[in-house]
C-alpha cells in the first residue's frame, strides 16, 4: 500500500504528460503580474490565467511581465522582462522534470454588458447603443409591474445593480447598472403592454412564476425566441376571447400517462 501511495504522489501532477512517470516536483503559476500593476487571477484546475484591464485600456499588443513565480525547480517557456503580445491569447508552458502543463494566458478589458433580461418570464430587447431594454407584456396580463421579479445576464465579471433574481418596480422606466470594475452601463427599462400578441404560451396558472418547472421552461423559451409572443392563461382567454385575434400561434405543454 506504501508503494502505490508514493506512485499516486509522484504522478499527480502529470495530467498534460500522461506518458511518463514525473520524476520533478509541482508545475504550477503561482503569480503573476503584468506592466507592473495588472496581476493576474489563476485558475489551475482549468489551465487559465487571467488579466484585466481598465475598459480604455488599448496597449495589449507590448505588455511586460514585471513578477512571476512558479513552483520551485520548474520551467517556463516565458519570464520576467518578456515583452508579450495579448490582443490574443498566449500559451504558458511551465514544465518540472517529465511534467508539462500548459496554461492560458489571456488578458480581457473590464467590460460592463447586458446580455440578456427576463421579466417575469418575458425576454426584453435589447439595444445596446442606446442602452435601452424594451419589455412587451399583454394588456390583460396579471403581472404586478409594482413588484415584478427579474433576471439579468451580464458579461463574466460584471454585476448588475439591482442583483439579478430580486423583484423590482417597473411601472416607471427602471434603470439598471452594470460594473465591472472601471467599466459602469445604465440601461433603462421600459415596460409596454401589447393588446394582440401574435404568439401565446397558454396555462391554468396566473403567471409564468406559477407554472411547473418544465412549463415555466417552455414558456420562457417562446417569450424568450418570438417578438410580440405573451403567457397566457386559460381564464384570461376565457373572460378576453379577443386577445387571441392576432394571435398566430398557440402553445401549451400537457402531460399524458
Amino acid at each position: 500500500m506504501c508503494l502505490i501511495a508514493a506512485v499516486f504522489g509522484l504522478t499527480a501532477c502529470n495530467e498534460d504528460n500522461s506518458g511518463s512517470m514525473n520524476i520533478g516536483g509541482d508545475c504550477f503559476v503561482e503569480y503573476l503580474t503584468l506592466n507592473d500593476k495588472y496581476i493576474a487571477t489563476i485558475d489551475t484546475e482549468k489551465r487559465l490565467i487571467k488579466v484585466k484591464v481598465p475598459v480604455d485600456f488599448n496597449e495589449k499588443e507590448d505588455m511586460v511581465i514585471t513578477s512571476m513565480k512558479i513552483s520551485d525547480g520548474a520551467k517556463a517557456n516565458i519570464k520576467v522582462g518578456d515583452h508579450l503580445n495579448l490582443r490574443s491569447a498566449q500559451d504558458v508552458i511551465i514544465t518540472t522534470g517529465d511534467v508539462v502543463m500548459s496554461y492560458q494566458l489571456s488578458v480581457r478589458n473590464d467590460e460592463a454588458k447586458l446580455n440578456l433580461f427576463i421579466l417575469e418570464g418575458i425576454k426584453g430587447a435589447i439595444n445596446e447603443e442606446e442602452k435601452t431594454v424594451n419589455v412587451a407584456v399583454t394588456g390583460s396580463s396579471t403581472i404586478d409591474l409594482g413588484n415584478a421579479l427579474f433576471e439579468a445576464l451580464v458579461s463574466e465579471d460584471a454585476v448588475c445593480l439591482p442583483a439579478s433574481g430580486t423583484r423590482a418596480d417597473f411601472k416607471q422606466p427602471f434603470i439598471l447598472t452594470v460594473r465591472d470594475n472601471t467599466a459602469e452601463s445604465k440601461y433603462t427599462v421600459n415596460v409596454t403592454q401589447i393588446q394582440y400578441p401574435v404568439a401565446v404560451f397558454v396555462g391554468n396558472a396566473e403567471t409564468v412564476e406559477q407554472l411547473n418547472d418544465e412549463e415555466k421552461a417552455a414558456a420562457k423559451w417562446l417569450t424568450s425566441n418570438i417578438a410580440g409572443s405573451a403567457y397566457i392563461s386559460w381564464n384570461e382567454i376565457a373572460d378576453n376571447p379577443d386577445v387571441l385575434k392576432e394571435c398566430k400561434l398557440i402553445f401549451f405543454h400537457r402531460h399524458t400517462p
